[in-house]
């Protein structure tokens, strides 16, 4: 028969918490709080202020031989300039035998910065961007005493000069070191420094190298065909931007045209192609599209439009409408038609074309050639 060995409850001893109570800010310390003596095992916490610790602690449990428990927690921490003067407070709690009263042990700390220039930092130091968008370079200061002056600089060649901040550019203060952008364009890029001044001197970040990419519009246009009056026609228009354009354009010779959906329809973002409707002889010459985006203006080639504005005949008659005349005798005949231009005109008879020309003349007409139908037929050129 098995025995089974009962385990007495004791309550633990009070903590230790030991570690450094001066510290540097900036560097990381540990500390440790003990707590030996207790069955069953405690919980221990650390805390500054009322402020637990959830992160840089490792705690282990371990059962003494007299069947009591120690339990060490270790803290590594680096400590901010805002815990100076505050407590670093140990908890343990053993329901078992105290219920909720706490067992604390406390030390209190003093943050310390030493006296120098600013330590001035950019986590990020290449960035690349497209014309036209917003762009943080970030920029962070630690300074004792604390810095009164923040500024950045571009560097280009072997010169520098000081960012002005205003209209696209804001940030560069003390409260607010970082450079913000709102709207990149090529000319911002290249190299920049963030500066910070306090009353020991300056002090600044390594170079941030700021690449921009982005180019004028790429516009293509096609060559329509021949119009004709009265009709409608469409230059096709199409193009590649990066940035992302703005807006198309549309001009014939340098005189720009305005899009409205009536007489001109299309030259959109969506539509970049243009439409001309009722095509009229002042429609004719050389038109070009046009993109246009944060960097610029891409320009098509220009293409030339043409209308036909001749017109096909509306009326034809032959004077004189008939003729009779004996065998051997000459006789003339007129073809007339409108048109613009002037048609062509062809003479048939029996349906063979005998004559080109708006006048017949038949001289020594014979019966057997002559005689029966002829008819003029009127063409556009």
């Amino acid at each position: 028969m098995k025995s089974y060995e009962r385990l007495s409850t004791t309550i633990p001893n009070p903590p230790t918490l030991n570690g450094a109570q001066t510290l540097l800010l900036g560097t990381t310390y540990q500390w440790a709080c003990i707590s030996t003596g207790g069955n069953p095992s405690p919980i221990m916490t650390l805390r500054i202020g009322n402020s637990q610790f959830s992160t840089g602690i490792t705690q282990t449990s371990v059962l003494q031989s007299d069947k009591t428990y120690t339990v060490t927690s270790t803290l590594s921490w680096a400590p901010s300039i805002s815990k100076n003067g505050q407590t670093l407070y140990c908890d343990v709690k053993h329901q078992e035998t105290r219920g909720n009263n706490l067992q604390t042990v406390s030390l209190q700390l003093t943050v310390n910065v030493l006296s120098g220039v600013p330590a001035v930092t950019t986590p990020t130091t290449d960035y690349k961007v497209n014309v036209g968008d917003p762009l943080t370079m970030t920029c962070t200061v630690t300074a004792h005493p604390q810095h009164t002056i923040v500024y950045w600089k571009y560097i280009e060649g072997g010169s520098s000069t000081n960012v002005n901040i205003g209209g696209r550019f804001s940030g560069s203060s003390v409260s607010s070191p970082s450079l913000i952008l709102s709207n990149v364009q090529l000319s911002d890029q290249g190299r920049y420094v963030c500066y910070a001044t306090n009353s020991v001197g300056t002090g600044h970040s390594t170079n941030v190298e700021l690449a921009v990419t982005g180019n004028v519009p790429d516009v293509a246009i096609t060559q329509p065909s021949q119009g004709s009056s009265g009709q409608a026609i469409t230059i096709q228009c199409s193009y590649i931007s990066n940035p992302e354009a703005s807006h198309v354009k549309w001009s014939k010779g340098n005189q720009g045209i305005t899009v409205d959906d009536y007489k001109y329809v299309g030259g959109s973002l969506s539509n970049p192609s243009l439409t001309i409707t009722n095509l009229a002889d002042s429609d004719q010459g050389p038109y070009r599209c046009s993109v246009v985006n944060s960097v610029g203006q891409g320009d098509s080639p220009y293409v030339t439009i043409s209308v036909d504005t001749s017109t096909a005949p509306s009326y034809i008659r032959i004077v004189p409408a008939c003729v009779v005349v004996n065998e051997g005798e000459s006789f003339t005949l007129t073809c007339e038609a409108d048109g613009d231009p002037v048609p062509t005109y062809n003479w048939y008879h029996n349906d063979v074309i005998i004559h080109e020309g708006a006048i017949l003349t038949i001289t020594n007409s014979l019966w057997t050639e002559h005689d029966g139908l002829i008819l003029c037929k009127a063409t556009k050129t």
